[in-house]
């Protein structure tokens, strides 16, 4: 398809979607191999090793602020993620892991501008143009971009962005790229049905760390993945207990959902949606990152922290038990008390042999 011919789609996309004409950022994974990344592998890419909660929502309706909300989908030989109140993919650290055995392209943009364009590829970032000014170019290897943001140069030298819709037609331009680079094309079919939505979790440490337990406990985490599931999930309910005692969790989704998962059941999502809804009213609007120090809010946001750990930790521990994300958390609000859950942990294992 003629890049004029999808600049006008994505012109007709944004007059009809203006919530998204404010603010958007739209991530595309363009795999090496023939087939789009599972959802779920995109989901423990984007955290750093994590496994954050897969639910079915609503675009348009979905805000679980500070949760970030990154919607999923294949789209031709691609994944598409969007995300229409955040900027989680457009992360630089976030676009590197996506794109190993791949080439990612990232566009985004918000109420007050912000406009970006990222490839990357490799694991490396090719390119970044800012301000969607290809004049404006970073990155170590622009020559790999040259030819795919043509419609986006052409854009520029025909017209200054000084109106309304000379700065859609910039967006617009860039879309355009997005879709002739990647095959994967935004539409308002795409956008108007339920799709699968990855939940990330607030940040609980800064500078935003992997979430993965092999990056902060190898050998540990490596012992739990070659555990029988019966001890995994022991070791996950050891945190989700542990913490909900420490911090007074003891509210009846939790302790439901302790119950359940204790007797080797599974979550329905009526305790799921408990979980969720009393994780969001803990943070209440906020971003629990553990403060160091005497700071005043510091044992306020370690239990909000905490409610993370323990939310994670029942829904791996109800499902395969094969991800250890939950004591990652666990160990940044337990600091210099992780010992005693670490070893808490080994002794399960030591049981088994």
């Amino acid at each position: 398809m003629a890049a004029d011919e999808m600049r006008a789609h994505y012109l007709r996309f944004l007059e009809s979607h203006q919530w998204l004409a404010n603010a958007l950022t739209w991530t595309v994974v363009h795999p090496w191999a023939e087939t789009p990344p599972p959802v779920d592998v995109v989901a423990s890419r984007l955290t750093g090793g994590g496994s954050p909660e897969i639910a079915e929502l609503w675009i348009r309706e979905t805000d679980l602020y500070p949760m970030e909300v990154v919607f999923a989908g294949a789209s031709g030989p691609s994944m598409m993620l969007l995300e229409a109140n955040g900027a989680y993919t457009s992360g630089p650290d976030v676009i590197r892991r996506l794109s190993v055995d791949a080439r990612v392209w990232s566009l985004s943009w918000h109420v007050n501008g912000g406009e970006r364009l990222t490839c990357a590829a490799g694991g490396e970032i090719l390119a970044v143009v800012p301000g969607l000014d290809p004049a404006l170019m970073t990155g170590p290897r622009p020559e790999a971009v040259a030819d795919a943001i043509g419609p986006l140069r052409d854009a520029v030298a025909s017209r200054p962005v000084t109106t309304r819709a000379e700065a859609w037609a910039l967006k617009t331009a860039a879309m355009a790229v997005m879709e002739s680079s990647t095959g994967a094309r935004l539409t308002a079919e795409w956008v108007g049905d339920m799709r699968q939505a990855i939940l990330i979790d607030p940040p609980l440490s800064a500078p935003l760390e992997r979430r993965g337990f092999g990056h902060v406990e190898p050998d540990l985490d490596a012992r739990l993945r070659h555990a029988p599931e019966a001890v995994r999930r022991a070791a996950l309910l050891l945190p989700a207990r542990d913490l909900t005692g420490r911090f007074g969790l003891d509210e009846p989704p939790i302790e439901d959902a302790i119950d359940v998962v204790a007797g080797g059941g599974a979550l329905g999502e009526e305790l799921r949606w408990g979980l969720l809804e009393t994780q969001l009213q803990l943070h209440d609007g906020w971003v629990p990152v553990i403060p160091e120090g005497d700071d005043p809010d510091r044992a306020e946001r370690l239990r909000a922290a905490a409610v993370v750990a323990v939310r994670l930790a029942l829904l791996e521990a109800a499902g395969r038990a094969e991800n250890f994300e939950a004591l990652t958390c666990a160990r940044w609000v337990l600091g210099d008390e992780w010992p005693s859950l670490r070893s808490a942990v080994e002794d399960l294992l030591t049981d088994v042999g």
